[in-house]
């Protein structure tokens, strides 16, 4: 992991979602009596991640010359548990079981339903209550962002920031659930624009910007650091794709072969049922949104991916997305530990394997 990503800072983060959702739990159980269940339950689901986003906001900072300050570590906090929240909707429209190497919200709560002794339709109820706890953390978060102690234009600034990016998250998931039915390929602007606005911006780009506006950087230092995300982002998402094809259970947190049991409508699916024979379309089209499949039809599509050109064709728009962020970062206005940083973060996500 780049320095970027400190287990020192990842730790005290961890601590304050912990004692944020505490503090709501206290404040929320008069009103339900899953008060004291789900909100440790989300902040448990929360730190188990990675904590990228959060870390990413007081690099934002730091690129404007702002430390590290409890102010920035709660903005960091309220950002992973929103993150969090946005998984738990996302396991339940992929009916994903599994995340982060454990059971996905909806079926821990599935759980606990029929630990009270509640077995009638125990999946369905913790589908509805996975729903809720989801929309308990988006409320927290914003309860966190309207304390911080920042000047009100500052947070006012940040609730612009939130709540736009976030809508455009939502509408982008709803692209991505549009085009993911069927057989029939997306067309390559249209997956590249749930790219931009499901991953890029939302992963690198709202959390940098968070804490450049919190440490009140001029715009123009704004402006570059946004197009260095949206490229770091895409790089990202891209790798996110080849993982999901060629990265194991330990590597993805996910059974091998999900992308392509839930048909999801990546440029490796709008290549494979474009660009390869009909034979060889014909069958993955019995593969991509099969409810089961077997390792060596896994292997059939990783066999076609590398045989057909197409993994050096993404890897090459990776590269060009990593020169680009590349780039950016070398003219920063910012100090060269930090420019190594940045630099450093570029080739973490064109190498990662997890």
């Amino acid at each position: 992991m780049p320095a970027v990503f400190s287990p020192r800072r990842a730790a005290v983060i961890a601590r304050r979602i912990h004692e944020l959702t505490t503090a709501a739990a206290r404040r929320w159980d008069r009103a339900s009596a899953w008060s004291a269940d789900v909100l440790p339950r989300l902040a448990e689901f929360a730190s188990r991640g990675k904590l990228v986003r959060g870390q990413l906001v007081l690099l934002g900072a730091e690129l404007a010359g702002l430390r590290p300050s409890r102010t920035l570590f709660d903005c960091a906090a309220a950002l992973e548990l929103f993150h969090s929240s946005i998984l738990i909707h996302d396991d339940l429209i992929d009916n994903d079981a599994v995340r982060r190497g454990t059971a996905a919200m909806h079926i821990q709560l599935a759980g606990a339903v029929r630990a009270r002794g509640e077995r009638m339709h125990a999946a369905e109820r913790g589908a509805s209550l996975a729903m809720c706890a989801a929309d308990c953390g988006f409320f927290l978060t914003f309860n966190i962002l309207a304390q911080l102690a920042l000047p009100e234009a500052t947070r006012r600034k940040l609730l612009a920031l939130w709540s736009e990016e976030f809508a455009l998250v939502t509408l982008a998931e709803m692209d991505d659930v549009h085009l993911s039915p069927g057989s029939t390929p997306a067309p390559r602007e249209a997956i590249w624009r749930v790219y931009q606005y499901k991953t890029a911006r939302y992963t690198f780009c709202l959390p940098l910007m968070t804490g450049l506006i919190v440490a009140r950087a001029p715009a123009a230092l704004r402006r570059s650091v946004l197009c260095f995300g949206e490229n770091l982002g895409l790089l990202f998402q891209l790798k996110d794709d080849e993982l999901g094809l060629f990265g194991t259970t330990k590597e993805t947190g996910k059974p091998v072969g999900t992308d392509i049991m839930q048909n999801k409508k990546t440029l490796y699916h709008h290549y494979l049922l474009t660009c390869t024979p009909p034979d060889v379309q014909k069958r993955l089209r019995t593969l991509f949104g099969a409810p089961r499949l077997r390792a060596e039809d896994v292997a059939y599509v990783r066999r076609i991916v590398r045989e057909s050109g197409i993994y050096e064709t993404l890897q090459m728009a990776a590269a060009d997305m990593a020169a680009r962020a590349r780039r950016i970062a070398t003219r920063l206005p910012v100090s060269p530990a930090l420019r190594a940083q940045l630099l450093q973060l570029v080739k973490y996500s064109a190498a990662r394997t997890s």
